[in-house]
């Protein structure tokens, strides 16, 4: 016996080629292996700041993933839109979810008031998730089939690892709140009544009315696991528990519950089986736009009133009128068996299913004569409108893969390897409805719909089933070149029924230059080319290529029929094609990391409704393939390890991403545009959803200050009448450059000091706010004091306003239909976080009994923001109202949502 020294040097590797990263097929695939790009995040990277929900984690943390947030309540929606807009009629849910392996429910519930918007991809509790894998494109997404065109995201949850158990406990607490709502509140003109004089009020700046809306919200999480187990069988099993408050008094909360359970077990040397099983409960009480609404557009003429300035009613009439609420019980569960009867031989089967029962809930109560003086008779009598969904989606996958690295015995070179995969899927999803209403209640504390007034209730059923094939061949030359191909068949239920099904192709090379003989370049540790050739689809809505008839009364009582839509037996999936060419390179001994890729995407075949001839005997429109829409652009990622001492390490991270969108053709012949929203239309030649709007370019005031001879762009540099005046493009909704900068730096291996920048460039809203202030209620300035427009101010500054924007706001929405006065460009760059944590020393913890302790200190959205979006500070660049933007009009309008919030949150975690 004796004693061996070994010296080990840890080297910090820009890339993990290695890596094993899920594809679709049986065991995943190595990412050496890939010609697409897959962003991945560990747990490692998010773990450490508080997380409420999954968006949140997706938020500037990958390029080409944008996240578009709705509202700054506790448990309102974002979008998730991976590489643009390519899909004009259908209104997805963003990419398909995947939680080990099992296609999960990530629909968006779009609730009948203002911020009642839920995404269930928000119930996932982050502190389970040990990676999320985000394939972006057509390319990379072949394997995955119908409705893959907009991306998969693929979530795998932490697992127990043989040994002792190990339990770790979470707790953070926090405060959220409405950062200077007196400077972010617009200040409304009108004639006092009392003093006869114009006076301007900001009822933000009374400290009082104030207090009366707005709160600290107190914000918390506990949770509990613990994993562990034997070389045969593992198991990891965790619960948690959240109750976030928001800004808005009394109407604004978010409460979730989760369990989780994933058992690992090998029954023999070559076969594993995995059962993952989770359990959420969310309820949710939103606020609508009223209570601030009523600040926003209040008015001096009511000041001395009851309203107290207030535009509707006071904050308190508000909030006993409305209660506004979302629950959801969900059940998820999958087993996965895993068989590898030969080392080169390896089957997967996987079962899953996903139920969600949600309600949501419009609440009016009966109101007492105190508050009922505010509202209408109707309205003050109540109401009631229930929305239930039983959702339920199931996957059946099997898949399969041959791989032999050593073909010598058949006479083929030793260099040589082969995979074959191949795999079958079976999805099913069935969607039930049930919807209520009723109108005025009889007495105060009634709730229900059937103790209303007049109630009526509708049901629905909506089913869809997926059934696809896929054969993949891969070559591999000395684990270096890789050369890939695949075909996917698929066929939906949603097809038309002499569509058929459809055939996806793809093809994709990858090449480790760096690991080449002839690699003479030093600098570069790592250097991999990557391409890829793939096809992807979205299938068309469920009844949207079938015949359909609408119930009616027939004459002398009965029922009939009369026709509705007409259909289309020729319907099919719009289909997402894609070129993708990048590269990874680790340099400089790995403190340089780069991954650069650029798309090019084309969505043929893309879904248009166009009108049918009344002489079919429909009305209405019919869904057809006949457009196409394109998106291009660039992704990168620069990660810079400047300082690695130590006791110091010093991180800078950049990741950038643009889009260009362009609807290549409508496929309406003469009709070159379809009007979605007040502004936004479908328009050969621009972007998905463009802004197009009249714009005033002359105008003169008389002596009582009302504007005259007005003129509009002609669209060729003339000036026209506005009553015949061209709608000129003005914008487009998604950013043409998203982007975000970390820097982290960690000082003696226990503390960290981190932080976020997130910026979006390019993108168009339109100002609701504004829109009303100056065109429906006329309370601004330039409202009431026109003759300002002309004013100078100090040496250098600007006019107040333009004569065009007084000439706008006095023609109003109404006279002007819409002016570009109210769209405008709504780029910003934000100091989004900056968190702290510190690895509590070894010996502290031993006094508790713990093993580790992690503490953490985090602040969110702190002010510091810089944008062009005009409506700043009345209204955030960020947010939208989710009801029209999940609509299909498409346009994201600033109105009186609850901006994001800041926030402050202290958490620690324990190991035992």
């Amino acid at each position: 016996q004796g004693t061996a020294v070994a010296d080990f040097l840890l080297i910090q590797e820009a890339f993990q080629l290695d890596e094993i990263v899920v594809t679709g097929t049986a065991g995943g695939q190595r990412v050496r292996e890939l010609g697409n790009s897959v962003a991945r995040l560990d747990a490692s990277v998010f773990e450490d700041t508080p997380n409420e929900n999954l968006s949140r984690v997706l938020m500037a943390r990958a390029p080409g993933v944008v996240v578009q947030q709705g509202s700054g309540s506790p448990g309102t929606a974002s979008t998730i839109k991976l590489r643009g807009s390519s899909s004009m009629q259908l209104t997805n849910d963003g990419p398909l979810l995947y939680i080990d392996g099992v296609r999960m429910n990530n629909r968006i519930t779009s609730g009948s008031f203002a911020e009642g918007n839920v995404s269930r991809i928000d119930d996932l509790d982050p502190e389970n998730i040990q990676s999320i894998e985000v394939i972006k494109g057509p390319a990379a997404a072949t394997l995955y089939g119908t409705e893959a065109s907009n991306g998969v995201i693929q979530i795998v949850t932490k697992r127990g690892l043989p040994g002792d158990a190990q339990w770790q406990f979470e707790t953070r607490q926090g405060a959220s709140w409405f950062r200077d709502p007196a400077g972010r509140t617009p200040i409304n003109y009108g004639m006092n009544a009392e003093t006869g004089q114009v006076e301007g009020l900001n009822l933000m700046e009374n400290e009082e009315e104030r207090d009366a809306l707005f709160q600290y919200g107190h914000n918390q999480y506990y949770g509990l696991n613990v994993s562990g187990g034997t070389e045969a069988a593992q198991y990891y099993v965790a619960a948690s528990a959240s109750d976030d408050e928001g800004a808005v008094r009394q109407s604004s909360w978010g409460k979730r519950y989760t369990g989780q359970l994933n058992i690992s077990a090998r029954a023999a040397e070559n076969l594993t089986f995995t059962a993952n099983s989770a359990a959420y409960f969310t309820e949710n009480r939103y606020t609508t736009s009223d209570p601030y609404f009523s600040a926003v557009f209040g008015l001096p003429e009511y000041l001395g009133t009851e309203r107290r300035g207030f535009f509707e009613a006071p904050p308190e009439a508000i909030f006993a009128r409305e209660d506004y609420r979302h629950k959801s019980q969900r059940m998820m569960f999958g087993l996965t068996t895993d068989y590898t009867p030969r080392s080169w031989f390896t089957h997967r089967l996987t079962f899953g299913l996903d139920f969600t029962s949600q309600e949501s809930n419009q609440l009016n109560n009966r109101l007492s004569p105190e508050f009922a003086q505010f509202y209408s008779t109707f309205a003050a009598a109540g109401s009631k409108s229930v929305d239930r969904e039983g959702v339920l989606f199931t996957t059946t996958d099997y898949a399969t893969s041959v791989s032999l690295d050593d073909l010598t015995s058949v006479g083929l070179p030793e260099s040589l390897s082969i995979t074959t995969s191949a795999g079958f899927q079976l999805y099913t999803k069935k969607i039930e409805l049930v919807s209520a209403s009723g109108q005025g209640f009889p007495a105060h504390g009634l709730e229900s719909v059937g103790s209303a007034g007049s109630p009526t209730g509708t049901d629905d059923i909506i089913e869809n089933n997926t059934i696809g094939f896929y054969l993949q061949q891969q070559f591999g030359w000395n684990d270096r070149l890789f050369l890939t191909g695949a075909l996917r068949f698929d066929e939906n239920s949603a097809f038309g029924a002499d569509f058929g099904r459809t055939t996806l192709p793809k093809v994709s090379g990858s090449w480790v230059l760096s690991e080449e003989s002839f690699w003479g370049l030093d600098f570069a540790n790592s250097f991999r080319l990557r391409a890829a050739w793939g096809q992807s689809a979205t299938q068309p809505d469920v009844f949207d290529a079938l015949r359909s008839f609408v119930t009616r009364d027939a004459p002398g009582g009965g029922a009939t029929v009369r026709p509705d839509a007409t259909g289309n037996p020729e319907l099919g999936p719009e289909i997402g094609e894609e070129v993708e060419i990048g590269f990874e390179a680790g340099l400089l001994d790995d403190r340089v990391a780069l991954d650069f890729t650029f798309y090019d995407q084309r969505t043929t075949d893309a879904i248009v409704a166009r009108n049918v001839p009344p002489s079919s005997g429909f009305t209405g429109q019919q869904v057809v393939n006949i457009g196409e829409i394109s998106n291009r652009g660039v992704e990168a990622t620069l990660l810079v390890n400047p300082v690695r001492r130590q006791n110091l390490d010093w991180n800078l991270g950049i990741n950038l991403s643009t889009n260009r969108n362009r609807i290549e053709q409508l496929g309406l012949g003469e009709e070159s545009f379809l009007q979605l929203g007040w502004t936004t239309r479908h328009a050969e030649g621009y972007p998905v959803g463009s802004f197009f709007a009249p714009e005033v370019v002359s105008a003169t005031l008389d002596d009582d200050g009302l504007v005259q001879n007005v003129m509009c762009n002609g669209g060729s540099g003339n000036a026209v009448d506005c009553a015949g005046a061209p709608w000129l493009y003005q914008g487009h909704p998604d950013p043409n450059l998203e982007g975000a900068f970390t820097t982290s730096v960690r000082l003696f291996d226990r503390l960290e000091l981190s932080a976020l920048v997130q910026g979006k460039f390019g993108q168009t809203k339109y100002d609701l706010q504004g829109a009303f202030r100056w065109g429906v209620f006329q309370t601004s300035e330039l409202n009431w004091f026109p003759e300002r427009y002309n004013t100078p101010g100090p040496v250098g500054d600007p006019k107040p306003y333009d004569i065009t924007d007084v000439a706008e706001a006095q023609i109003g929405v109404s006279s002007l239909s819409e002016a570009d006065l109210w769209v405008n460009s709504a780029s910003f760059v934000r100091f989004k976080e900056l968190a702290l944590s510190y690895d509590l020393p070894e010996d502290w913890m031993g006094s508790i009994g713990a093993e580790r302790g992690l503490f953490t200190v985090s602040a969110r959205n702190l002010g510091m923001l810089w944008t062009n979006w005009p409506a700043w500070p009345f209204h955030d660049p960020e947010v939208f109202e989710p009801a029209r933007a999940f609509s299909g009009n498409r346009e994201p309008v600033g109105f009186t949502q609850v901006p994001p919030l800041t926030s402050f949150s202290f958490g620690m975690r324990l190991g035992f």
